[in-house]
């Protein structure tokens, strides 16, 4: 990103960015990495132990993708206003996060399960709203908002790990790491809210550069980037709900299929630094067709390979392009020339929830218990002509401009 001489950036303590970077990603990991995905690392458990069925497990991933839509759409209101986050806020949603993730363990009946992971996704929802304002709206540092982004990936590492000893080595039961998840959860809440009230220096602040109107990119039609952000959503709703379970039904005698989940995780946290500094080099268009490549790619090695350093590979590419949405599609909604009716941000973000919410169930249409296999594909072959569809508008651009 360029900087412009007349309005520099504020210069922050060095503890102050350290302590919003924690708290950022902490966030994300309780709010997201354990809130919605623990549960993908639990869901073989579950259904060895007869707590679920297939369709009823695909069902509860899909109604707390849904919950995190309805919360996303319920909070713009507070992002578009922009008002200041109170900590008291933030405290509530973190508390309700662990609280929901320690419920589970108590939620006997489906209709309970179905209640309280809706309501997670409403909690990770947010977390993930409140935090980013709190955090990334008082500081704009390019390490902090990587950190930040990166925290999904680090709860993924943090839960899967805490449920794979928790089983092995104290012999617990999905009732048990559950719970003990809720307590997990509880202290990094402590953590995240100590680090975001302790007494600040005031840093000097720098004048905004007036906003540039944005150059309209001379796509196709509006309808590549929301086919591509819905295509997006449905393939990490397949692949990020279903992954362990495919694993566990392919692979059943290998120990290291366990750590797959974790692998994908470890990849999710540079994800968002590393396509913020693609684009800075390369372009929006160029950046975020090499994501969806990338994705693509990611989701038919896992799906047709045929042994597992092929699939851990397969999980690598998908997790690496997680936070592209959140670099790179987002942004292009800006220059993409829709309709006037239409907000470009909100038709995005619905697209992609669209996706999100109908990913699990489409897996449901396929013979074969959890075969995802036919859904990645159909997702993939989407991505790829996405992605071609945004590289050629990319010559358009270069060779107009």
């Amino acid at each position: 990103m360029s900087r412009d001489p007349e309005h520099p950036a504020p210069a922050f303590p060095r503890a102050m960015l350290i302590r919003h970077a924690l708290a950022g990603s902490l966030a994300l990991a309780v709010g997201m990495g354990l809130g919605r995905f623990l549960y993908t690392a639990l869901m073989p458990s579950m259904l060895d132990e007869g707590l679920l069925s297939v369709a009823q497990a695909a069902k509860l991933a899909s109604v707390n993708y849904a919950g995190y839509l309805l919360g996303r759409v319920t909070l713009a209101g507070h992002e578009a206003r922009g008002k200041a986050v109170r900590l008291s806020s933030l405290a509530f949603w973190l508390l309700a996060a662990a609280l929901l993730l320690a419920a589970m363990s108590q939620a006997r009946h489906y209709g309970a399960m179905l209640a309280v992971r809706a309501l997670s996704g409403l909690a990770g929802a947010g977390i993930m709203v409140l935090a980013g304002r709190r955090v990334l709206g008082r500081i704009r540092h390019p390490a902090v908002s990587a950190c930040v982004h990166g925290g999904v990936g680090l709860g993924i590492v943090l839960g899967n790990e805490f449920a794979v000893q928790a089983r092995a080595l104290l012999l617990w039961d999905t009732e048990r790491v559950w719970l003990g998840t809720g307590a997990l959860g509880f202290v990094l809440g402590v953590a995240i809210l100590i680090c975001l009230a302790w007494p600040e220096p005031k840093s000097p602040a720098a004048q905004p550069p007036s906003p540039r109107p944005a150059r309209k990119l001379p796509l196709p039609h509006w309808g590549v980037p929301v086919a591509a952000n819905a295509l997006t959503g449905l393939c990490y709703a397949v692949s990020m709900t279903y992954i362990p379970l495919a694993l566990a039904g392919q692979l059943a005698e290998s120990p290291l299929r366990f750590h797959v989940w974790t692998l994908l995780g470890l990849a999710v946290i540079p994800s968002g630094f590393l396509w913020a500094s693609a684009r800075q080099k390369t372009g929006l268009l160029r950046s975020l067709a090499a994501n969806l490549a990338l994705q693509a790619t990611g989701a038919l090695l896992f799906a047709h390979g045929t042994v597992l350093p092929l699939q851990a590979l397969g999980a690598a590419c998908i997790g690496v392009t997680f936070m592209g949405r959140s670099v790179l599609a987002l942004p292009l909604a800006t220059v993409t020339p829709f309709p006037r009716s239409r907000n470009p941000g909100r038709v995005m973000f619905l697209a992609y929830g669209a996706g999100l919410v109908l990913g699990p169930l489409a897996v449901l249409a396929t013979p074969g218990q959890a075969n995802i296999a036919p859904a990645l594909t159909l997702t993939a072959a989407g991505l790829l002509a996405s992605a071609w569809a945004l590289w050629t508008a990319r010559g358009r651009v270069r060779r107009s401009g």
